[in-house]
């Protein structure tokens, strides 16, 4: 346990792990697009980008995805309701950083190379996913501003979106809407809140963050216990039901595992590290998971394989998992900056990679 000494050190850092900031910072030599036989291929930190964005578990569409293949620069977008939209926030995000940005994929189509007629092609077949809402068999429980408020006012709500993305939110009768995104087995992924209001007929709301933070208003109609969700180009968006009043039903309902024995819990319990308190393995985890920020968005970190040593070292210790977990979230986002203890964390993690291995 001779190592232990030097993780005594990481209090200190625990306070900068909270400044990183959902921007990007300026390409490095390491984060370049490199051009093969007159095509180019991404790499460094556009290379981890894309490959996070070609999951369509958790980046779904519509989405696109630019860059800059003189500077590195890149920008994605994923989850709008129309391919326009994703192709604008992605090309904004990538211009915020580079000067020559082009569209390197619509969807999971890579269209770097192809001519004008041939991305519109591309986005012709890829807006077809979207379904047209069947308003004749709608039209009849559109609701208003009043039956809008009646049925959503103070409710808490669950759906999905026509890609695939899960949602809960709560829409408070203060004008207050809390929403969380889900993964596939409905555990938590991230958050957002803004305002939503009635106008002509219409749902709309504001978040911070999602949808790029702009003003979305959208047609509601209700088929027995599911409400249907129909932007202004007539295509259904999503689908939801009404849980209950918020404070009376769960944020959002993974599935329920069937519950074990203390006998068979104890059987298979896995014994904890021994050697650090319960604050070091906290601050462990949080230099791990600040470290893997560093090597996706900077290109500055110990390595997958040391990663994966160091996470499977550590798996049964619960406060390692909270530490790792309370900056998880960071791992999705499109841009990080606030960075400023990369190489400090990766001089540690190399020596601690080094102990656990011998």
């Amino acid at each position: 346990m001779r190592w232990i000494g030097f993780l005594m050190i990481m209090l200190f850092f625990v306070a900068a792990c909270n400044s990183t900031s959902q921007t990007q910072t300026k390409a490095s030599p390491s984060t370049q697009i490199k051009k093969n036989n007159d095509s180019f291929a991404l790499s460094g930190t556009a290379l981890a980008a894309f490959e996070k964005y070609s999951d369509n578990r958790n980046f779904v569409d519509f989405k696109a995805f630019f860059v800059d293949p003189h500077g590195g620069a890149w920008g994605r977008a994923y989850a709008f309701d129309s391919v326009d939209k994703a192709v604008s926030v992605a090309r904004a995000k990538c211009e915020k950083f580079g000067n020559a940005c082009s569209i390197y994929a619509i969807g999971n189509v890579i269209v770097f190379d192809q001519s004008a007629s041939e991305r519109e092609a591309v986005i012709s077949e890829y807006e077809l996913r979207l379904p047209n809402a069947d308003l004749l068999n709608l039209k009849a429980s559109i609701l208003n501003d009043v039956t809008i408020r009646e049925n959503l006012s103070g409710k808490t709500i669950t759906g999905e979106t026509f890609g695939g993305q899960k949602f809960s939110a709560e829409i408070t009768t203060g004008g207050r809407i809390y929403v969380r995104l889900l993964d596939r087995k409905l555990n938590f992924t991230r958050s957002d809140q803004g305002v939503w209001w009635v106008k002509d007929g219409h749902f709309c709301r504001k978040l911070s963050y999602l949808n790029a933070g702009m003003e979305d208003c959208v047609s509601l109609y209700k088929k027995g216990g599911k409400f249907a969700v129909v932007n202004q180009n007539k295509k259904l968006i999503s689908e939801f039901t009404v849980l209950g009043d918020i404070g009376t039903v769960a944020k959002y309902s993974p599935p329920v595992a069937p519950r074990k024995s203390a006998s068979e819990s104890a059987a298979k319990q896995e014994p904890k590290p021994k050697g650090l308190s319960s604050k070091q393995y906290r601050i462990l985890g949080v230099m791990t998971v600040y470290s893997e920020l560093c090597a996706q968005f900077l290109g500055i970190g110990v390595g997958n394989t040391a990663f994966a040593d160091i996470k499977d070292h550590y798996k049964s210790s619960a406060d390692f998992n909270k530490g790792y977990d309370s900056l998880k979230n960071y791992l999705s986002y499109d841009q990080i900056t606030g960075l400023s203890n990369c190489e400090d964390y990766q001089n540690k993690l190399t020596k601690l990679h080094k102990k656990i291995s011998n």
